[in-house]
């Protein structure tokens, strides 16, 4: 073997273990961003994917999650375009389903002002290592431009044994696919603090995230409801 020969060996060599050092880095920037996403931390997450698919950028996956980060965002042509190379490299299964499905219902539309109303079946826990259970609430509200009212009702499972429901009412936003809103129980079960709830909706418009009462946190789902 002359030299030359053991110097194009030698560079083979190097490529093959640089590019298999750059896509474990870009698998850990995708896991980072997933998480952040999934805690409603749009902003950083994007910044993730944006960063592992400059290592790889034919990550379907990666460009549907960065799409999801857009959504939250606010930001619908960053959307748009995230969710068609997403499907450029990968026409099958729910998530390209639900990538075609935003981009059909957003084609070429502006933010609806007009009021709109949902509802919502949603579950909140409590943190990890708490022995109490999971709760079922139902959301009703109505969305006007990015404003968002409505109410909560779910069952009485720490206030006055007296009153079978609790009552909250709900106020936030819903900027681009970034839900965030304070539920104030009304008093009913002589309950009457408040929970912030911040979560990113998708494109099948389910939302997961946190919530927070002062240093308590736990995380939450909404599911839509026919």
């Amino acid at each position: 073997m002359n030299g030359m020969t053991r110097g194009f060996c030698g560079l083979a060599l190097f490529v093959a273990l640089a590019t298999s050092a750059w896509a474990k880095d870009a698998q850990q920037l995708f896991f980072d961003g997933y998480e952040l996403l999934q805690q409603g931390k749009a902003s950083e997450a994007a910044a993730r994917f944006e960063q592992g698919l400059a290592l790889e950028p034919g990550n379907a996956d990666a460009h549907y999650f960065l799409a999801e980060a857009y959504v939250a965002l606010g930001k619908p042509d960053k959307a748009k375009a995230a969710f068609q190379k997403s499907l450029s490299l990968n026409v099958q299964g729910e998530r390209a389903t639900k990538a075609r499905k935003y981009l059909q219902e957003n084609a070429g539309q502006a933010q609806s002002t007009q009021a709109r109303q949902y509802r919502w079946e949603g579950t909140y826990w409590y943190a990890p290592g708490s022995r109490e259970k999971p709760v079922n609430f139902v959301l009703e509200a109505t969305i006007e431009g990015s404003r968002l009212a409505g109410k909560i009702t779910e069952p009485n499972t720490f206030g006055d044994p007296s009153a079978a429901l609790l009552y909250a009412r709900v106020e936030g936003t819903l900027t681009g696919r970034h839900l965030r809103f304070r539920k104030s129980y009304d008093g009913t079960g002589k309950v009457d603090h408040s929970v912030e709830y911040e979560g990113v909706m998708d494109a099948n418009r389910e939302v997961r995230g946190v919530w927070r009462i002062s240093e308590t946190t736990g995380r939450f789902e909404l599911r839509p409801s026919p």
